[in-house]
């Protein structure tokens, strides 16, 4: 390799770093202004509607539903087994569970897997507070042996105490990187006063002491047919891959227990008012968290966001598009290009166990612009509750949701994914998006924002070094922590 491709090829891999890590740059104040050259600046916007995607259903006795989709000339099959019964909270069990099916399963001839695996891989299992799936992508000749055991893993699994002993080591090592996603949740909670706290050493000591008589009725009461779908994407027939999915899975029963093992995931509250959605909890003050510690400060403002079935879905992800893109009311513009002060300035929405959902936006400025920068994210927060974003930003906020829409439908794989948060209700249907995609106005943006943003009842976390910032930040927050 020449050096100049060396040159090259590190300087794409820090920017896909600085794009994706957790933590961002270290960096010392101030930085050098960074002036928005012509490639950032946003373009003239248009774009085109794709072809609908075709999703072919069928319905087995036992309540579990099948979703084929065709994509011919691939060579390959995406499968993935949804279930909302299997869901983490506070309670481990679901997830341990679902990381045990690997461990070994039968087959409907009565035959030993173990390990299971279909051409040397196993399949992925994720568990999040809304389900678990199990998917496999492999050549299209293999679909019958992966589809034969995932049918295993789900219906015939066999937690032998001597074939768990990895999964139980594999389940601290997840505990400890868990750490990050209970922190996550503790914050994000925070704004709702009641904060959502998960102690990982009395989890990990409740998992030991799990027997295989009660894995095994656990499993029987998460994973329930009726609660239960089966997505195939690839390069066969609807017709062939929901008839294998009838031949698996219909004879499959339900147990006669109903009652739940862990806790489910309401939505903030279960009243709606007359628009459908959820009505929003409001606080009385700004609540201002600080948890000093080393490092460069690293901060998130948290805010109310919607359910994903709720009518305010779509323009709620377009009203995040615009708080995240470059335009006249993202903060990234505001931070990086006319202060100088960040690299990035992103957002997410978190979804907290027996909490409801939350905004967090998220960025990393220097002690000595801490208090001036956060009081620019509120004043954009404000701004998009009292005026309707000027046309541009909506037309590349939705150029822009549409693009990452039709990136989820580029490879079988990642077609079979948005499907399966479909099933578990995270993300908006296609007909759902489609219908409202584009009747989504800017004062749809501002009522959005008026309903779910709350500057002046925000709560703000800081963690890292940021003594020399105290006196400014407490003017900050009401009600404020150390």
């Amino acid at each position: 390799m020449s050096p100049l491709s060396r040159l090259l090829l590190g300087s794409f891999c820090l920017a896909l770093g600085g794009c994706a890590a957790e933590s961002p740059y270290h960096v010392e104040y101030p930085l050098l202004r960074t002036k928005a050259s012509v490639a950032d600046s946003p373009p003239e916007v248009h774009f085109e509607r794709g072809r609908s995607l075709r999703i072919v259903s069928a319905s087995a006795t036992n309540g579990m539903t099948g979703r084929a989709v065709e994509r011919p000339g691939s060579g390959l099959v995406s499968i993935a087994y949804v279930t909302r019964g299997a869901r983490m909270s506070t309670d481990y069990v679901p997830v341990f569970v679902a990381d045990a099916l690997r461990a070994g399963a039968r087959r409907s001839d009565g035959s030993v897997v173990y390990p299971i695996a279909v051409a040397g891989r196993g399949p992925e299992v994720r568990t999040s507070v809304l389900g678990t799936t199990i998917s496999v992508t492999c050549p299209i000749e293999l679909f019958d042996e992966a589809l034969e055991l995932i049918a295993a893993m789900v219906q015939r699994p066999i937690f032998d105490p001597t074939w768990l002993a990895p999964v139980r080591a594999r389940t601290q090592l997840d505990l400890l990187q868990s750490r990050s996603m209970y922190w996550t949740w503790l914050r994000a909670s925070q704004h709702a006063d009641q904060p959502l706290r998960v102690d990982a050493e009395l989890i990990a000591e409740q998992l030991r002491s799990l027997d295989q008589a009660a894995l095994e009725r656990a499993h029987r009461l998460l994973f329930e047919p009726q609660d239960s779908s089966l997505i195939v994407v690839g390069d066969l027939s609807a017709e062939r891959a929901l008839a294998a999915f009838e031949s698996r899975f219909s004879e499959w029963r339900a147990s006669a227990a109903s009652a739940p093992v862990s806790a489910p995931t309401p939505e903030p509250t279960a009243v709606r008012d007359e628009s459908g959605a959820a009505p929003v909890a409001k606080r009385s003050s700004r609540k201002l968290l600080i948890f000093e510690g080393q490092g460069y400060p690293y901060v998130s403002i948290v805010q109310n966001a919607p359910a994903s079935d709720s009518p305010d879905a779509v323009p709620f992800q377009l009203l995040q598009a615009v708080l995240s893109g470059l335009g006249k009311s993202g903060v990234m513009n505001a931070l990086r290009y006319e202060r100088g002060h960040a690299y990035y300035a992103g957002s997410k929405i978190v979804v907290v166990p027996q909490r409801g959902n939350y905004l967090m936006i998220s960025t990393s400025v220097s002690a000595q612009t801490l208090a001036a920068d956060i009081t620019d994210v509120l004043r954009i927060l404000g701004e998009l509750r009292s005026a309707p974003v000027d046309a541009s930003a909506l037309d590349a906020a939705k150029a822009r949701f549409s693009m990452l829409r039709a990136a989820t439908f580029a490879s079988t794989e990642s077609t079979a994914d948005y499907l399966a948060n479909v099933e578990l209700r995270c993300t908006p249907t296609l007909d759902e998006i489609e219908a409202k995609l584009d009747g989504v106005t800017a004062e749809d943006i501002r009522r959005v924002a008026l309903r779910y943003f709350d500057p002046e009842t925000a709560t703000i976390i800081i963690s890292g070094s940021v003594a020399s910032a105290m006196p400014a930040l407490g003017r900050l927050g009401e009600d404020w922590k150390r």
